[in-house]
């Protein structure tokens, strides 16, 4: 790419798979026009969620329902469902290195899809085959996160 046609400007969006607000956020933005690129980044608060993902506990489920209840009047075109898991962000996290390192499919549609499959859908997004559906919807099938996404990880954390 030529520095002439590269874009002067990006943009990184720092994303939480688990917060209602922040999915809202990404597809507002994806929905603009006229954006610069867009660089998704995760975020992972809780570093030792196990995989696959536990029940919430009860101060979780109180929460995620207070949020859900203002999600819902700000955000009433956004579908949500009350979670009763709380996932590990990492496996979603190392989809995203891959695919930014690989430069292989979309990653604004894989991080949707998987907003989709947890929210809407109460699907465990740490789920290899959860995961693997979308990377396949986001044209990135069959990519399989490695270590050598590991450092690339721990620079956006």
């Amino acid at each position: 790419m030529s520095a002439a046609s590269r874009p002067l400007v990006s943009a990184t969006f720092y994303f939480d798979l688990r917060c209602p607000f922040c999915w809202a956020a990404s597809e507002r933005l994806q929905r603009m026009e006229n954006l610069p690129p867009i660089d998704f980044r995760s975020v992972r608060h809780e570093r030792e969620l196990p995989i696959p993902a536990r029940p919430l506990t009860e101060s979780e489920a109180t929460f995620v329902d207070k949020e859900l209840v203002v999600m819902r009047e700000r955000v009433p075109e956004l579908h949500v469902e009350r979670l009763d898991l709380w996932p590990s962000t990492l496996p979603v996290a190392r989809a995203v290195a891959a695919m930014t390192r690989s430069g292989r499919g979309d990653v604004g549609v894989f991080v949707s899809t998987m907003y989709r499959a947890l929210w809407q859908e109460r699907r465990d997004p740490s789920s290899p085959l959860v995961i693997s559906t979308a990377l396949r919807s986001a044209g990135a099938g069959g990519l399989i996160p490695c270590p050598q996404d590991n450092p690339m990880l721990e620079t956006w954390l």
